[in-house]
């Protein structure tokens, strides 16, 4: 199974920003809402046995953090390659989902798992965009997206899986943060 930990995104959020990316000409693959979330940690193809043991350190970083709210707001890319992979910058002010980032990360070393120091938390809302930087540029300015606010309640595993030939992102387990 492929799978990664992250955060969900709340369906009115989901709403609000598939609305405004509907509205975007956007040459590439434009992700459908259901898939938006925030990804902490990628894992890759894991067996059962090593899932077991994920789940064991997402309830053990997460028995050690309380509930924090973040924003989401600017629309921003990464360039790999000759294509451009666009997202919405997560507005964290307070740090939280970086030390979230370095706790999780921290655990899942001993796992074998590696990442990288720098983490840029953000939704990915579409890939393999073919557009020149000055025209994604010009579509941010056109980005009308207010601060947001997303309450963090939980750690989610998800599994990267393809149903009918398209790619989505199913929740497995769900870990509440335990913290008050």
């Amino acid at each position: 199974m492929r799978i990664f930990i992250g955060l969900e995104i709340t369906n009115d959020i989901r709403y609000s920003i598939g609305n405004t990316v509907a509205k975007l000409s956007i040459e590439g693959k434009v992700y459908p809402r259901e898939n938006y979330h925030i990804t902490l940690n990628f894992l890759g193809n894991i067996d059962d046995d090593k899932l077991e043991k994920v789940f064991e350190v997402c309830q053990s970083v997460a028995k050690q953090k309380s509930e924090f709210e973040i924003n989401v707001g600017k629309l921003g890319y990464f360039e790999k390659k000759n294509k451009k992979i666009l997202w919405i910058k997560v507005l964290d002010e307070m740090n939280k989902l970086q030390e979230l980032y370095a706790d999780l990360a921290n655990e899942l070393n001993v796992l074998k798992f590696e990442y990288p120091l720098e983490y840029t938390p953000h939704m990915t809302i579409a890939r393999n965009v073919k557009m020149k930087s000055e025209d994604i540029e010009v579509m941010a300015e056109q980005f009308e997206l207010l601060k947001m606010p997303l309450d963090v309640r939980n750690l989610v595993v998800f599994e990267s899986k393809r149903l009918e030939g398209e790619l989505r992102y199913i929740p497995i387990r769900k870990i509440k943060f335990c913290q008050k």
